[in-house]
């Protein structure tokens, strides 16, 4: 827009615990993003984005905006991640999100489902969305804590 220089950076920290425990990371991920939501609201507010989420070969940390920016902000993001700790009211807020989003997971629409139960019979090692919501119950604090 009015020809601001933007970019988008995207870096994978691989990590083979995102296979391991794709659950477990998720909430980790979750709890990081909203215990960063009040020390990033600025550079929100100053056209920059940021991000964190896994895939199956590790988190992917990704910043956008004005390039001029951005590189502070990826940074200061990556600075945040490695020295964060989760504390038990926002894992339990990250955990509680995610079971949620579980138990909706019905509400998604058809050709969703369709394309989930394909991935798991061509890829039988997936888990479950039952499965998920049932590990999602089960996860505690420190589980997180040892992924960190």
């Amino acid at each position: 827009v009015f020809n601001q220089p933007r970019a988008t950076f995207q870096f994978l920290l691989a990590n083979q615990v995102t296979q391991q425990d794709p659950v477990a990371v998720g909430i980790m991920v979750r709890a990081f993003l909203k215990s960063m939501q009040q020390r990033f609201y600025a550079a929100e507010i100053a056209g920059l984005g940021y991000g964190l989420s896994s895939d199956e070969y590790g988190l992917v940390l990704a910043v956008s905006g004005y390039a001029q920016r951005g590189g502070a902000l990826l940074l200061d993001l990556a600075r945040a991640f490695a020295k964060w700790e989760p504390d038990a009211r926002t894992f339990e807020m990250a955990k509680e999100a995610q079971i949620k989003s579980y138990k909706n997971w019905k509400m998604n629409r058809p050709d969703s489902h369709a394309s989930y139960f394909q991935k798991l019979l061509i890829e039988p090692e997936k888990i479950s969305v039952p499965n998920k919501l049932k590990q999602a119950e089960s996860i505690q604090l420190a589980d997180i804590v040892q992924i960190k």
